[in-house]
């Protein structure tokens, strides 16, 4: 966690940087050290300042701003890009975390969710408010969620057991059924999961809670 940090604060617009810069200067525990209006000169500013924090606004074109992002991170690896802006389209959230932005808030949500914002940027912690969030469980969602219930009851109840330790005769004799039958529903489970062997099931289960670490 940072005791002070060293903010750059980059937005084409002169009114929504002073509000947000003199909402950052009433906290002791940041300096805002430049203000900018693109991220071409944000690129300059960082070599300069080294700052912990960027602030950016995302106006179009979007691959542009984000392109800086990634530069960002190039001059300053440590550095912790917040996003902030008017711009809430699922593209442009999905980009923003390619880029490497660790937190996404919205201008129009107002100065309690930029403070909630910049706490949790000073502990290096990820942001993400409305429509953000949003993306982001549905993104997890479709990620793993999905993938489990392409599993019959009887699949996901043969990899919980394979999970846990047990051996195909065992599982056999829990269930009531062969061997084979056994081993063909493991084969069938790995198929449809795109898993290549036991030790991906095994992580795939505690990943997604069918068994606890």
């Amino acid at each position: 966690m940072i005791d002070r940090a060293k903010i750059l604060v980059i937005d084409d617009s002169i009114e929504m940087r002073n509000v947000l810069c003199r909402l950052l200067r009433k906290d002791s525990r940041f300096e805002v050290v430049e203000e900018g209006v693109d991220c071409v000169h944000g690129v300059a500013m960082a070599r300069d300042y080294a700052p912990d924090i960027a602030i950016l606004d995302c106006p179009p074109p979007l691959k542009n701003e984000l392109h800086y992002a990634t530069q960002l991170r190039q001059v300053t690896p440590s550095i912790y890009i917040a996003m902030f802006t008017l711009q809430r389209s699922k593209t442009t959230i999905a980009s923003a975390l390619s880029a490497g932005c660790k937190a996404y808030f919205s201008k129009i949500e107002g100065p309690s969710v930029w403070q909630q914002a910049m706490d949790h940027a000073l502990k290096g912690e990820p942001f993400f408010s409305g429509e953000a969030s949003e993306f982001l469980v549905e993104r997890v969602l479709d990620e793993s969620v999905i993938p489990l219930r392409r599993l019959t009851p009887r699949q996901r109840q043969i990899v919980q057991q394979i999970a846990e330790g047990r051996r195909n005769t065992e599982i056999a004799e829990v269930l009531g059924m062969s061997v084979k039958t056994v081993e063909a529903h493991r084969l069938e489970a790995m198929k449809r999961l795109d898993l290549r062997n036991v030790a991906d099931l095994v992580r795939y289960a505690i990943r997604n809670c069918i068994i606890e670490p």
